[in-house]
């Protein structure tokens, strides 16, 4: 099933409102950098399923990311049901995926395709961490970046216990200029989180 995109012309994100809409709330380094394309998406996953995708325009991955805006619906009281992840999987296709179903409950999980001007931005940079079980952390070795002109976007987290919230969140951080950390706050069960790290110049 074909989800829903809705697509925004080219703009500049030294337009304060656009850097709100990308969930800017505070001055970036790379002011003035170009985007290319923004495509709005909306993928529901079947009660009876754990993934879903959104079909959308062709995009250059290198220089594409997500933003994730958040999921509805879900289980009260199986959390894994309720938390997904967004991966960019191709140039054309955005998956959405949870950890578990209980065939009554859908979940709707919505989110936005950035795509930059090549000459725009220095480097765009797709995460995909997992934290084993009995473990509180992980990380991913990424290419240098300069840390002041860089941003995290997180794109959801997948796993953990069905009752055990703390499993079941993860954050990320920029530990240093080569490595990415995704965090939690409990062990039980393994956690999947992904993402991206966005150079500005």
């Amino acid at each position: 099933m074909t989800a829903p995109v809705q697509s925004f012309p080219p703009t500049d994100l030294g337009n304060a409102p656009v850097a709100m809409a990308l969930g800017f709330s505070f001055p970036i380094a790379g002011a003035g950098a170009r985007v290319k394309s923004i495509q709005a998406f909306s993928i529901t996953i079947g009660s009876s399923s754990t993934s879903n995708t959104a079909t959308i325009t062709s995009v250059d991955t290198t220089w594409s990311h997500i933003v994730f805006n958040g999921e509805e619906g879900g289980d009260a009281t199986d959390i894994r049901i309720g938390l997904a992840r967004l991966d960019l999987t191709n140039s054309t296709t955005v998956t959405a995926t949870r950890a578990a179903q209980n065939g009554t409950r859908s979940l709707t999980v919505k989110g936005m395709v950035v795509e930059w001007e090549p000459d725009s931005v220095k480097s765009v940079q797709q995460l995909s961490i997992t934290v084993s079980a009995g473990s509180s952390s992980n990380t991913a070795t990424i290419t240098s970046v300069d840390t002041t002109k860089s941003v995290i976007f997180h794109a959801g987290n997948t796993g953990g216990s069905s009752t055990e919230i703390r499993s079941a969140q993860a954050s990320m951080g920029l530990t240093n200029a080569t490595t990415v950390t995704a965090s939690r706050a409990n062990t039980t069960n393994a956690l999947t989180v992904t993402g991206a790290v966005v150079e500005f110049k």
